[in-house]
């Protein structure tokens, strides 16, 4: 009996050692494969080719006409900047990135900023039609903030305080900008008992 246990022991060493074998080799085979297909999806310049582009769906288009450089006038601030040049507010970070930006928000007027070329993100900027229809919905919303000030509660996000504010969210950048020095660096976190000061 003991015999025939040693005997399994060692067989079942034996298959142990073939299957880490295969699992190593499958391994490296998927690896290979990732690393073909990243350098495949990049062009030589590092940046996603315009076929990578039309592969990653709908909502990520390639911006036209880029690479290039714009001037900041007074009033602008990158969100918008990004929202002119690829119909997305979060591509900001790529023109932080490309501008070689130590402080994201701190832009000057006159100063040349670089617009790469890289797809653009989810869509913030909404096409002529689908304005309408939301205009028609936010027209019919109910506006529950009426004042300049509004101090915050449990589950409040600059989304929502827009909306119930203006009617409209894409408006909680507004609050944003004129509350800075109160909500500090990340627009999502907002903590409450925060007096917010409202634009009209």
């Amino acid at each position: 009996m003991e015999k025939q246990l040693k005997s399994l022991l060692k067989s079942l060493k034996i298959n142990e050692n073939l299957i880490s074998t295969i699992m190593g080799g499958v391994v490296v085979v998927v690896m290979a494969a990732m690393i073909f297909n990243y350098f495949k999806t990049f062009n030589k310049s590092g940046q996603i080719s315009d076929q990578a582009a039309v592969n990653l769906g709908e909502e990520e288009v390639l911006a036209k006409e880029l690479p290039t450089t714009y001037k900041v006038v007074k009033g602008d601030d990158l969100w918008h900047i990004s929202e002119r040049f690829y119909n997305s507010g979060y591509n900001y970070v790529d023109i932080a990135k490309a501008s070689k930006l130590a402080n994201a928000s701190a832009i000057e007027v006159g100063q040349e900023l670089v617009i790469p070329k890289v797809v653009a993100k989810k869509a913030t900027v909404i096409k002529a039609e689908t304005a309408k229809k939301i205009e028609t919905k936010t027209q019919t919303a109910k506006i529950s903030i009426e004042g300049v000030k509004y101090t915050t509660v449990k589950g409040d996000y600059l989304w929502s305080i827009a909306v119930r504010a203006y009617g409209d969210g894409y408006k909680w950048t507004a609050i944003y900008n004129a509350n800075k020095a109160k909500i500090g660096k990340n627009p999502s976190w907002l903590f409450t008992g925060v007096e917010l000061v409202l634009p009209r």
